[in-house]
């Protein structure tokens, strides 16, 4: 009687661990997060090229919900992440273009720069937002696209995740790019 006692419970524990750790809320809003600032067709060496998520609110319709999810007390988390990379158009192939800390400006939020740039987005609780304000310095002339964080879901939408926070729910926010062709920004620096 004892064995089964234990076997019930380490049943117990595991599937309780297993429920958290598959705990998470996936959801797609219609309207873009990411804003890439574009006020130019053309762009010069040594400018910046920025992008925000001035309009990432906390607060998100969900599907099928009647009330909106608040993502920052869902999650717990002050940074929703995003991720990006920069390639070049070199004889017809895009390259990745290694990106260092010099290169990447930030106005609001935090970066980390690895492979490709880990954006977070900082919980403003004024006005309920998540806020990043990140810029990618143009060094070189030639053709370049921007691509944003992928969606596993659907490629053609940017992801959002939230940091992972003991005792929260993860909150994943799938987001069309302004710009309509998937998650890619295209440009020209002359």
């Amino acid at each position: 009687m004892r064995k089964l006692f234990l076997s019930f419970v380490f049943l117990l524990l595991f599937s309780c661990e297993e429920r958290e750790f598959y705990n998470s809320v996936y959801l797609t809003v219609n309207n873009p997060i990411i804003k890439v600032e574009a006020s130019l067709i053309d762009y010069r060496v040594g400018d910046v090229l920025f992008m925000n998520t001035d309009s990432f609110s906390s607060v998100l319709n969900e599907p099928n919900q009647a009330t909106p999810i608040d993502v920052f007390r869902t999650s717990g988390s002050n940074f929703m992440r995003y991720f990006f990379t920069l390639e070049k158009n070199v004889s017809g192939q895009w390259i990745r273009v290694a990106l260092s800390t010099s290169d990447i400006v930030v106005d609001r939020g935090i970066v980390n720069v690895t492979e490709s740039i880990n954006v977070g987005a900082r919980y403003n609780g004024n006005n309920k937002k998540y806020e990043s304000r990140v810029g990618v310095r143009l060094n070189a002339v030639g053709q370049y696209r921007l691509l944003l964080g992928e969606s596993l879901e659907n490629p053609s939408l940017v992801q959002f995740s939230s940091d992972q926070v003991n005792g929260f729910t993860t909150v994943v926010v799938a987001s069309p790019l302004e710009f309509g062709n998937g998650f890619s920004y295209n440009f020209t620096v002359l």
